[in-house]
């Protein structure tokens, strides 16, 4: 449990820490703590009294340990304070601006972050970890399944992902996430807040949604095809003029979305879609089957519609008053 200290009040070549953690220079282990399992350490990397740290570490500005943070068991801290390569983490860390995970650091339920703090390609989370803006752990994040992704593609509060994401350098999904519940999006295709998607999506570089997407319920698109905020799509999406997913849409199975948010060729979708004037999906059609619409959101050729579809202002499908006065 103890640690062998040297006058400064680092840690010795060989101190016996059951739980704690190694400090470098700048993260001296303070004189006489009690270290249950790990270190709290205050802004100069100095471990604070009294400090019980029983699951795993939550970090400062400067990636020293901050108060009460959780640690199973240890961080072993490199000289500017980021978690070491073979530190082992039971549950995850929290870190601030500078402490970001480092590059192979075992998380059994955290987060396997490069160096700018966004979540590495083969990134598996069991759990996962809730980032801040630039992409380091944030404060209190209690998160059972995975991650939701602020603005600039780091982790963001209070997702609800059953599995998780598997995200490239920039913080956007990659192409083959597992999600199950699912992710949504803000305007540049991070994940955003709230978002209840039953499966998942598989996501290209820029967030939008790739053409083998599987979307079990639905996914509510902003204007440009990222996912937008707050839906709750239980069954599916309503897609606005530029055919993105819009509000309200009920979509029984899904929608297989282009990379610019337009519903891709074979699309299922369980009840139905309303078109407006260009196309794209629109308000409270009733759609039985399914539409088959091309990348610009348009009815395809071999559109099977059970009930009907209804078309407002469309080149292709104008009122036939308005033809009849054309010919006129």
């Amino acid at each position: 449990m103890a640690s062998k200290l040297s006058n400064n009040g680092q840690l010795d070549k060989d101190p016996v820490l059951r739980m704690a953690s190694k400090l470098s220079n700048n993260g001296q282990l303070d004189k006489d703590p009690v270290l249950r399992m790990a270190s709290k350490l205050s802004n100069n990397g100095q471990l604070d009294k009294t400090l019980v740290l029983r699951m795993a570490s939550k970090l400062l500005n400067n990636g020293q340990l901050d108060k009460d943070p959780v640690l199973r068991m240890a961080s072993k801290l490199s000289n500017n304070g980021q978690l070491d390569k073979t530190l082992v983490l039971r549950m995850a860390s929290k870190l601030s601006n500078n402490g970001q995970l480092d590059k192979d650091p075992v998380l059994r339920m955290a987060s396997k972050l490069s160096n700018n703090g966004q979540l590495d390609k083969d990134l598996v989370l069991r759990m996962v970890s809730k980032l801040s803006n630039n992409g380091q752990l944030d404060k209190d994040p209690v998160l059972r399944m995975v991650s939701k992704l602020s603005n600039n593609g780091q982790l963001d509060k209070d997702p609800v992902l059953r599995m998780a994401s598997k995200l490239s350098n920039n913080g956007q999904l990659d192409k083959d996430p597992v999600l199950r519940m699912a992710s949504k999006l803000s305007n540049n295709g991070q994940l955003d807040k709230d978002p209840v998607l039953r499966m998942a999506s598989k996501l290209s570089n820029n967030g939008q949604l790739d053409k083998d997407l599987v979307l079990r319920m639905a996914s509510k698109l902003s204007n440009n095809g990222q996912l937008d905020m707050d839906p709750v799509l239980r069954m599916a999406s309503k897609l606005s003029n530029n055919g993105q997913l819009d509000m309200d849409l009920v979509l029984r199975m899904a929608s297989k979305l282009s990379n610019n948010g337009q519903l891709d060729k074979d699309p299922v979708l369980r009840m139905a879609s309303k078109l407006s004037n260009n196309g794209q999906l629109d308000m409270d059609l009733v759609l039985r089957m399914a539409s088959k619409l091309s990348n610009n959101g348009q009815l395809d050729m071999d559109l099977v519609l059970r009930m009907t579809s209804k078309i407002n202002r469309e080149k292709s499908f104008r009122p036939r008053a308005n033809r009849t006065k054309e010919l006129g």
